[in-house]
């Protein structure tokens, strides 16, 4: 999937629903928000994204945006979930989250590589390269190298409901 310009979802765009996506190739797209990859629902029904052995390679967000490879959303909290397993991220950049964008959805990622990702920011955790807001972040079995973020850590969790706040 090749595809610039957009707001959302560069290669792939999805709203409320809950796919299973499987041997991915997406590379080169740009867009404000999730470069490769934008998932958002709709706050009642429970979602989850599944992505396996999918490989997301030099996406970038426009000015100021986030999810370089994949961005994911839940408007107000919603009973979200992600799986990405076997998946590999590298070469994508953004400003918020050079890889992986998450906010109020959980995300597991399993057997995975994420390499050579691109912050771009200088302000602080923001420009992490994975980065997830009010959601939990579960990491196995993965190899996390060579990523450079201005500002930020490789992974960054931050619990706004729970005032805490961890760079992994």
């Amino acid at each position: 999937l090749n595809r610039i310009g957009s707001n959302a979802g560069g290669g792939i765009y999805l709203v409320n629903s809950a796919p299973r996506l499987s041997q991915l190739l997406v590379i080169g797209n740009a867009a404000n928000q999730g470069a490769g990859l934008y998932f958002q629902g709709d706050d009642v029904t429970p979602l989850e994204l599944v992505v396996e052995r999918g490989e997301f390679i030099a996406n970038s967000t426009h000015t100021n945006g986030g999810g370089g490879a994949i961005y994911l959303s839940s408007p107000n909290n919603g009973p979200y979930q992600s799986l990405l397993r076997e998946v590999y991220l590298t070469g994508n950049s953004a400003v918020r989250g050079a890889a992986i964008y998450s906010d109020a959805v959980d995300v597991d990622i399993e057997g995975s590589t994420i390499s050579e990702n691109l912050g771009t920011g200088t302000t602080g955790y923001y420009e992490s390269t994975v980065l997830s807001l009010d959601g939990r972040l579960g990491l196995s079995h993965s190899t996390v190298a060579d990523n450079f973020s201005g500002a930020g850590a490789a992974l960054h969790s931050v619990l706004y409901t729970a005032g805490e706040s961890r760079e992994l």
